[in-house]
C-alpha cells in the first residue's frame, strides 16, 4: 500500500525536521503544509526532504491539512493518506500501525493515547472526555479519543470528505470525525504514544471544547434537516 503522510506546521522549527526524517520511512511522500510560519519550519523541513506547500499568512489547521490533503489525492500516488502534527507529540514510527488498519478494511482510523496524569495534563484529559461524551451523544462514534489529529483515511473515502467540511480551524477534525459516522465509513482506533509537551501545544482545552462542540452540533442539526428535506420531497407532493 502507497502511504503519504501530511504535516500541518506553524512554528515548529525546533521539531519539524526530526518528524519528517522518521516520517520519510514510511511514505512514499511527506507534505509539510506552512501555516504562516514566522520562524524556520519551511527550511528545516526542506533540509529534512519535504514537499512543502506555504501559506503567507496563518489560515487555520484543518484549511493547511485540505490544501495538503487536496495536493496529494491530486498526484494519485497513494492508498492511504497520513496526518500527523509536526510539533513532537505524534511519534511516525506508529504509522505502520493506521497502515495496517487500513489494509484490514478501515475507512478512517484515529490515534488513540492515554489517559493519565503521568502522560497528559489535567486540563487535556478532562477536554478529551467531555469532547468524546458530547460526539457520543450526537453521533455513534466508539472511540475512547476523539480530539486526537493523528490519523489515516483511506483514498476514496478522503475524496468524498473533503467538500463535506466547512470549519477551517481545529473544529474541522471534529466534523471530518462527525461526516465519517454519518456517511456509515468504517471508523477505527489505533493505540498510539502519548508524548505531551505543554510547552509546544497550540490547543486551549476550555476554547477548543466549545468550537468541537458548535461544530458536532451544527453537524448534527444539518443532517437531520437534510433528512426532513428528503422525506418531505418522497412523501408529500407539491
Amino acid at each position: 500500500m502507497k502511504v503519504a503522510v501530511v504535516i500541518p506546521a506553524h512554528n515548529e522549527e525546533r521539531t519539524i525536521r526530526r518528524i519528517v526524517e522518521k516520517a520519510i520511512k514510511y511514505s512514499t511522500e511527506v507534505l509539510v503544509v506552512d501555516d504562516g510560519s514566522t520562524d524556520n519550519t519551511y527550511s528545516e523541513a526542506a533540509k529534512a526532504g519535504a514537499t512543502l506547500l506555504k501559506s503567507q499568512k496563518n489560515i487555520g489547521k484543518f484549511a493547511v491539512l485540505k490544501l495538503g490533503f487536496e495536493t496529494i489525492l491530486s498526484k494519485q500516488n497513494a492508498d492511504c493518506i497520513i496526518q500527523l502534527d509536526g510539533d513532537g507529540q505524534h511519534d511516525p514510527d506508529d504509522i505502520p500501525k493506521f497502515v495496517k488498519e487500513i489494509e484490514s478494511g478501515a475507512d478512517m482510523v484515529v490515534g488513540q493515547r492515554e489517559f493519565s496524569l503521568r502522560k497528559m495534563p489535567f486540563l487535556r484529559i478532562i477536554s478529551n472526555i467531555i469532547s468524546t461524551l458530547v460526539i457520543t451523544i450526537l453521533f455513534t462514534i466508539w472511540l475512547k479519543d476523539t480530539q486526537c489529529g493523528y490519523r489515516a483515511f483511506k483514498k476514496e473515502i478522503l475524496k468524498k470528505l473533503l467538500p463535506l467540511i466547512k470549519n477551517s480551524g481545529f473544529e474541522g477534525e471534529a466534523e471530518i470525525l462527525a461526516q465519517a459516522d454519518i456517511h456509515d465509513f468504517k471508523i477505527k482506533g489505533v493505540k498510539i504514544h502519548t508524548i505531551y509537551d505543554d510547552e509546544n501545544s497550540k490547543v486551549d482545552p476550555l476554547r477548543d471544547i466549545k468550537a468541537f462542540a458548535i461544530a458536532l452540533a451544527k453537524t448534527r442539526i444539518k443532517y437531520f434537516k437534510d433528512q426532513l428535506t428528503l422525506l418531505r420531497r418522497k412523501f408529500i407532493r407539491p
